[in-house]
């Protein structure tokens, strides 16, 4: 129950009259205020709304959706489908860790009878891009396959299969040529090159 103004009534400080609002909750100014109305309830802030939790923070809307929006602009949604952006995004992460750090995307399935997948669909190009320079393709952490700026080296016996259509080896330079190399107690030699 709200105090006299001037007073505190639990957590929330009430106001001079003059910072009553109908309908509403002054919280230390007129601008800082939980407005109840239409069975919405809405929390404004004048500055930044913090929500600060010794444990969870556990947002449920029984609609299925959760929709964060800027100046009343949807910006992303949450719900049972997935994440949804409504415009150009970046997802980054910035440290000052004096290690190196990584950011990691994991699908896992609790119940033992089913995978889980993570999928990258586009619509135009999909863009891996490692200013270390190599990209390494995993199965259950061991390496598979790098590609780097001056191959492709796979780590173990490999074959390359095209099930229809042909099977297209370019070396598109000028006079460039194709060169087949093996390896020979430690040893490299060219089996084969065609001359371009």
């Amino acid at each position: 129950e709200a105090g006299a103004p001037g007073s505190t009534s639990g957590n929330i400080q009430v106001k001079s009259p003059t910072d009553f609002m109908a309908g509403k909750v002054a919280i230390d100014s007129a601008n800082d205020y939980i407005d109840v109305a239409g069975g919405h309830l809405t929390a404004t802030a004048a500055q930044n709304f913090i929500v600060d939790a010794a444990g969870d923070i556990e947002l449920n809307a029984d609609n299925g959706a959760v929709v964060f929006k800027d100046a009343g602009e949807s910006m992303m949604t949450v719900n049972d489908s997935g994440l949804s952006f409504d415009d150009n995004t970046d997802i980054t992460m910035s440290t000052n860790e004096g290690s190196n750090t990584s950011l990691r995307m994991i699908a896992s399935n609790s119940n033992g009878s089913y995978q889980s997948n993570i999928v990258l669909d586009a619509d135009g190009f999909v863009e891996l891009n490692a200013d270390g320079g190599t990209i390494d393709f995993k199965d259950d952490s061991a390496s598979m396959m790098q590609l780097t700026n001056t191959g492709l080296t796979f780590d173990d016996a490999t074959t390359i299969e095209v099930t229809t259509g042909d099977l297209d080896i370019k070396a598109i330079g000028t006079d460039a040529d194709i060169v087949f190399t093996v390896d020979d107690n430690n040893q490299n030699y060219e089996l084969m090159r065609l001359d371009g």
